[in-house]
């Protein structure tokens, strides 16, 4: 889910955003290291079912409704709140706590220097280059939100969301393969957090997904995001094929 084309503009379209280093803020911005999170793990394929962006009372509620286990990759988001495991190759787990901080230039630049393939695939096919530092260096001048997932001392991922126009925001987040062992609370902190902070100023927030980026898909749906362009034809610089998912408030 990647969106890091330099902005034209560096206003933030009036956002303001909560104190995330509160107390209430604490409580949803880590969990124990032995505490797993929902595998990435998904292939597949097939055609994106049209539909409208979900609005924000689907927000919450898909997130938190109780039907575990679905094996549609592209169902509704309301039948889609879990992952189950996949058979996939994983890096021998970070130790230590996963805390939400703010960027740093040598944060950002380890994590675009160890991109997950399916991620590195993805934002590259929308940029001028496969230059890492100057991805870091895009990310950081990026207006809007940013937050970087540490488990420990490593970085992990990077997720927020920029202002397109008025009224239109771009969600964007990736990271190394460490990215199971964080992305539950970054899923946490965007429920609790950036979504709220967005409902009052965007009628609607959009995230591109390349289309073979199925578990991005799928994580996006199981926070309720439903399909905006069910296919973006040819929308990277080698003909990829994108999917425009988000949230309509």
């Amino acid at each position: 889910m990647t969106d890091v084309r330099r902005s034209s503009g560096s206003a933030t379209n009036g956002a303001e955003f909560p104190d995330h280093d509160g107390s209430a803020a604490s409580e949803w911005r880590g969990h124990p290291s032995h505490e797993l999170d929902p595998t990435d793990g998904w292939t597949g394929s097939g055609p994106y079912a049209n539909g409208r962006p979900a609005r924000t009372g689907a927000w919450a509620s898909a997130y938190g409704r109780a039907n575990v286990g679905s094996t549609d990759v592209h169902a509704a988001p309301e039948v889609i709140t879990a992952m189950p495991a996949a058979a996939v190759w994983r890096p021998d787990r970070l130790t230590g706590k996963v805390e939400l901080v703010r960027p740093e230039l040598a944060d950002v630049l380890h994590i675009t220097r160890n991109l997950r393939e399916r991620d590195r695939l993805e934002v590259f096919a929308t940029r001028w280059d496969d230059d890492p530092e100057l991805l870091a260096a895009s990310a950081m001048e990026i207006p809007g939100s940013l937050w970087v997932a540490k488990k420990g001392d490593t970085p992990v991922a990077i997720f927020g969301a920029r202002p397109m126009w008025p009224g239109v925001w771009c969600a964007y987040a990736f990271g190394t393969d460490h990215w199971p062992e964080v992305v539950l609370t970054m899923t946490r902190h965007i429920m609790r957090f950036i979504i709220p902070s967005l409902t009052p100023r965007a009628h609607l927030v959009v995230a591109f997904c390349h289309e073979d980026h199925v578990s991005s898909i799928r994580w996006l749906r199981s926070m309720g995001a439903a399909t905006v362009a069910p296919m973006l034809f040819e929308w990277g610089r080698e003909r990829e094929n994108f999917v425009l998912l988000g949230w309509r408030a």
